[in-house]
């Protein structure tokens, strides 16, 4: 399998920290470009009262932000400086203009190129509208981190970044479970809950134990990897190879037995051959990750004595293709 090449971050921990971006200058919030229709009017016999929706962004809100980045970042122990408060960006010299679209940056979520817009309200019809962005200023070079508050078809959606390359600025979304609840409350007034990835892997020691066995329902099903510069799929993590229905090898020698090595941090599921007597195996890991603003399951795929890591997978084609060699910073160490 095609070793994972993508943008890496510093650590893990600055993975999960990492956000959307800053500019230098003073920048300015563009004014909002669409307004709230008032409800039409209708004959005294038909008029009925309707309430105007309920504007996803605003004035409160954006003091809501910065009262909860206030409180998040004392706790993180971090400074940021964000348009939530009125406050100038200037990360690596991108300002809040060069944010919006034909301004000066390409932005890449993953591999997908995506233009985004200023909004006040969040009434604009851009696919991926700007609420609010901030950046904390780096002790060195490299060491800025941006977040962007976005809108990406309503859904709330926190993208993140530590670099600008040649003009291009590589987003992914944050990973910070309190940052991403902290916002969706804020916009949607509902706290979500939050998964973990023990809720992926509750089953795994009771389904592998089964006989016969049978994949976890998390690990179940088809996923898709980004290999050889395009989208492949397996099913049940080994192809179309099958798990053997005994300890006995299968007839024809295709059948697949399913281990979970005990005391492994995290506890891989590793998949061999029925008859295999020589090699390591592929090795499974499920997780939570945050994507297009929603923890959705992601794989970790690693094979070998060291369990070296070859990849990702995902539950969707397009996820996979948006993604491609992307590296979260959670994986194990590579060949």
């Amino acid at each position: 399998m095609k070793r994972v090449i993508g943008w890496s971050l510093v650590g893990f921990s600055a993975l999960l920290l990492a956000g959307c971006g800053a500019t230098t200058g003073q920048s300015k919030q563009p004014a909002s470009q669409s307004s709230v229709s008032s409800p039409s009017e209708a004959s005294p016999s038909t008029k009925k009262t309707e309430a105007p929706a309920a504007a996803p962004w605003g004035a409160t809100k954006k003091r809501q932000l910065s009262a909860f980045m206030k409180q998040w970042s004392s706790e993180m122990g971090q400074h940021w400086i964000g348009t939530y408060d009125d406050q100038p960006l200037n990360y690596y010299g991108v300002d809040a203009e060069a944010l919006t679209a034909n301004q000066g940056i390409t932005m890449t979520w993953g591999q997908q190129p995506i233009q985004m817009q200023w909004t006040a309200n969040g009434f604009t019809a851009a696919e991926f509208q700007l609420l609010a962005a901030a950046y904390t200023p780096g002790a060195g070079e490299m060491d800025e981190i941006l977040y962007l508050f976005c809108l990406h078809n309503g859904r709330p959606v926190i993208f993140t970044s530590m670099t600008t390359n040649g003009g291009v600025l590589y987003l992914a979304d944050s990973q910070n479970v309190a940052l991403y609840q902290g916002f969706i409350e804020i916009v949607t007034g509902k706290k979500p809950a939050a998964k973990t990835d023990a809720d992926l892997n509750a089953a795994n020691a009771a389904t592998v134990a089964a006989k016969p066995q049978v994949w976890p329902a998390s690990y179940a099903g088809t996923w898709y990897t980004y290999s050889g510069d395009a989208v492949q799929h397996f099913t049940n993590g080994f192809g179309d190879k099958h798990l053997a229905t005994t300890d006995a090898a299968s007839a024809d020698g295709t059948g697949m037995r399913l281990d979970w090595p005990y005391g492994r941090s995290p506890q891989f599921i590793n998949a061999r051959g029925v008859q295999q007597t020589a090699g390591a195996g592929t090795d499974y890991y499920v997780r939570y990750r945050y994507d297009d603003g929603q923890q959705v399951p992601v794989m970790t795929l690693a094979s070998g004595a060291g369990i070296w890591f070859d990849g990702n997978a995902y539950r969707t084609s397009a996820q996979a293709a948006r993604m491609q060699n992307w590296i979260y910073g959670d994986e194990p160490q590579g060949r």
